[in-house]
């Protein structure tokens, strides 16, 4: 995938350097970086394109499992500071978003990676994008820095 630097607009750049941040944060090194990329390219064929919009929590979710860390502490706490934030009547339709949201991750399997994240970004869309009119961002910033990292490499033996 090439990208066309001229779309790379002020929240892609944003979301390039939240991903990042999340490599600090970790403190992976770059080979640990550059493999924790390639698969959150990877399962972001699996996702709908909207999947764009949350790559830094993807990213952190898959750096979590990597790490062995626990997600559903983490994503509890990821929720109420993203969307209920002066939330405090309980049948809020946020509230309400949210708890059917974690029902339906809780049926399946227990830290599913990817079920994870699909909960998150069904809450984020229904929060920000549904019923208005906004474009995808112009590319992923995930597959961004997978290009950057693949030219950075070059070729094998440096040629």
């Amino acid at each position: 995938m090439t990208f066309d630097t001229g779309r790379f607009t002020f929240e892609r750049l944003t979301m390039t350097q939240k991903i990042r941040n999340v490599q600090l944060r970790y403190g992976l090194a770059p080979i640990e970086f550059t493999a924790l990329i390639r698969l959150a390219v990877e399962k972001q064929e699996d996702l709908p394109a909207t999947a764009t919009f949350c790559e830094d929590v993807l990213f952190e979710i898959l750096t979590r499992t990597y790490k062995g860390q626990q997600i559903a502490q983490w994503l509890g706490q990821k929720l109420t500071t993203d969307f209920l934030v002066g939330v405090t009547d309980p049948a809020d339709p946020v509230m309400e978003k949210i708890r059917s949201a974690v029902s339906s991750m809780c049926s399946g399997p227990s830290e599913n990676t990817l079920a994870a994240f699909e909960m998150y970004l069904e809450v984020f869309l229904w929060r920000h994008v549904e019923g208005k009119a906004v474009d995808l961002p112009a590319f992923s910033a995930l597959g961004a820095l997978d290009e950057m990292i693949s030219d950075a490499a070059g070729p094998p033996g440096g040629e």
